[in-house]
């Protein structure tokens, strides 16, 4: 589903995302944008790899409601945690397959090898 971002126009398609409690939409050129995500989720490729780290990253941590945001490498087993520790972002990095990610906002705690399930890496 899109989400709104304040910034870098107006929604960007996530990966993923989770909204805890009412999801809050306002429609936007015919379509419903989410405006209350929690966590979002970006997987990354080489050729989105700079802008889901930069720009992207920017837009989604300008959302008032948002509280994490996971950036998964699909080619090595490294998953960047960032975690908003108002008014400020904590970033943590996660390589190793047996590492627990706690994602605090939605009581959910994974490791990379869950989150990496089924990916044979070269």
């Amino acid at each position: 589903m899109a989400i709104k971002t304040p910034i870098l126009g107006n929604y960007r398609y996530p990966d993923a995302s989770v909204v805890c409690g009412e999801v809050q939409t306002e429609e936007m050129n015919g379509m419903d944008i989410l405006v209350n995500p929690v966590v979002i989720v970006e997987l990354l490729s080489p050729t989105t790899e700079h802008r889901d780290r930069n720009e992207k990253r920017l837009a989604y941590q300008a959302i008032p409601s948002l509280r994490e945001y996971l950036i998964v490498s699909q080619d090595i087993p490294h998953i960047t945690h960032y975690i908003k520790e108002d008014p400020v972002w904590r970033r943590a990095d996660h390589s190793a397959t047996a590492e627990t990610i706690e994602c605090q906002s939605i009581k959910v705690v994974l490791t990379s090898a869950e989150i990496h399930q089924g990916v044979t890496f070269e």
